[in-house]
Formats: C-alpha cells, sequence, structure tokens
C-alpha cells in the first residue's frame, strides 16, 4: 500500500540534495568521489522506500547506507576503483534475502544472522565518524537507520514513514554545519588535518596520524600529531614547520590533492 510523503517531508528529503552536491564538489578530486556516488544512489533509495510500505524497500536502504560506508575504508589510491568491486559483492550478499524469496515465492524473511550482520554494518559505519566533527550527523542517521530497523525486527511494516524523513534529513545538513565550525580558528596545518580526519573517520585518520607521528620522531621534531590537531613544542622552527606541512600533504597523497 502506498504511503506517500507530505510535502514537508519530501521537501526535507529533497533538501539532501544540496549537501551532497556540495560533498560532490569538494570531494571531485579526492579518493571519496566513489563512495559519493554510493551515497547518492543510498539517498534515491531512501526516497522510494519512504514512500512506499514496502518492507523489502526500508531493508535495501539500510544496506545501500552500510555500503556507502564501507566505501570509505578502501578509498585510497591506487585501488580505490577496485574497492567498488568488493562493496558491489558485499550489495549483492545483502540482497540474496530478496532473491530467495523472489525465486521461492515465500514472504521476505531476513533471520537473526542476517539482522545481526546488517546492524554490525551500520554500526560500522556510524562509528567511523563518532570520534569527528560529523559526530552529531552520524549518530542522527543512526537514530533514523534504528527506527527503520525496528520495523524489520517486528516484521511489520515501518510506522510514521513521515517522522522517519524528518529524522533522516537534518543528518547531512548538520555534519556540514559541524564540519564547518570545526575549521573554525584553526592553522592552516589543523586545518588540513582536520578536514581529512573528518572527511575520512577513524580508521583512516588514526592510520595516517600514526604515520606521522613516526616521521616525526624520527626527524627529531619537537612536535605531535594528536586527532584534535598538532601540539607544538617550543624548540620548533619555521623550517621544520615548513617540512611538517610537506610530509603531511605526503601522506594524503593518495587520498587528497595539494
Amino acid at each position: 500500500m502506498s504511503n506517500p510523503m507530505s510535502a514537508l517531508a519530501l521537501v526535507c528529503y529533497a533538501s539532501v540534495a544540496v549537501p551532497l552536491a556540495v560533498a560532490t564538489w569538494a570531494n571531485r578530486r579526492t579518493s571519496l568521489l566513489h563512495t559519493i556516488f554510493w551515497t547518492w544512489l543510498c539517498w534515491l533509495v531512501w526516497g522510494l522506500a519512504l514512500s512506499a510500505a514496502d518492507r523489502r524497500l526500508d531493508y535495501v536502504a539500510l544496506c545501500l547506507t552500510g555500503c556507502a560506508g564501507i566505501a570509505v575504508f578502501g578509498a585510497r589510491r591506487p585501488g580505490v576503483a577496485a574497492w567498488n568491486f568488493v562493496v558491489t559483492g558485499l550489495m549483492v550478499i545483502l540482497l540474496l534475502p530478496l532473491a530467495e524469496g523472489a525465486a521461492t515465492d515465500t514472504e521476505f524473511d531476513l533471520g537473526w544472522f542476517r539482522i545481526i550482520f546488517l546492524i554490525g554494518l551500520l554500526g560500522m559505519t556510524i562509528t567511523n565518524y563518532l570520534p569527528t566533527w560529523l559526530a552529531l550527523g552520524a549518530v542522527w542517521l543512526f537514530v533514523a537507520c534504528w527506527w527503520v530497523m525496528a520495523g524489520l525486527l517486528t516484521q511489520h511494516e515501518m510506522a510514521q514513514r513521515q517522522l522517519v524523513a524528518l529524522s533522516l534529513a537534518p543528518a547531512p545538513w548538520l555534519a556540514w554545519l559541524c564540519w564547518w565550525i570545526g575549521q573554525l580558528g584553526r592553522t592552516d596545518f589543523d586545518r588540513r588535518w582536520l578536514a581529512f580526519r573528518d572527511r575520512y573517520g577513524l580508521v583512516w585518520g588514526l592510520r595516517l596520524r600514526e604515520q606521522f607521528n613516526h616521521s616525526a620522531a624520527a626527524a627529531g621534531w619537537d612536535a605531535k600529531l594528536t586527532w584534535a590537531g598538532l601540539r607544538r613544542g617550543p624548540a620548533l622552527d619555521d623550517d621544520e614547520r615548513t617540512e611538517m606541512e610537506e610530509r603531511l600533504a605526503a601522506l594524503m597523497k593518495r587520498f587528497m590533492p595539494e
């Protein structure tokens, strides 16, 4: 049975295209461009799911949300294009319950193993951004996803789809706003580091920070890269600052342009 969104819910959902378009332009030269593609696809399917009372579309929307998050973990050159095959394979595996139901002409049923797997996938996606300035948007997305997941767990049609649309739409807006706030009053070095950390999340952020700190220790720089930014010592001179900026840019070369 169709359950079209109200005008307000439709406007809120459509407004998500604005932060998505901004993210697409901002990441057009980064290794996250493929992730943006998955995010656009996810957004379109969410629109279909919210416009129809069909648990199968709810499930596909959740699967694509998880796949968009997993796409970030392979966003490093070279190999970012090949990672799409991994994400596509994951999506195929996740969609097997739909194929099984169509082949056997039975009611759509996930089973607890697949539900737990999907919850874990969404949990990885959300957790990757919790320590960043995008945390508020990630939490908002988690709330919307859990609301939809509850419908799958109870094996009933998702209730209050209008409220789900209204709760889902603010997530990218909040992420964008918090990212902008996080850039205020920062040095050029910290701004560049936070731009990477907030884009790529916990996994890649920890990896790059570890590599930079190893380089700093080897070079004898009186500085350490923390999760919040660079911590400089009094013995650091201008030449060393320049070298640190060059080293950070070199470490980000596989991810982001100069």
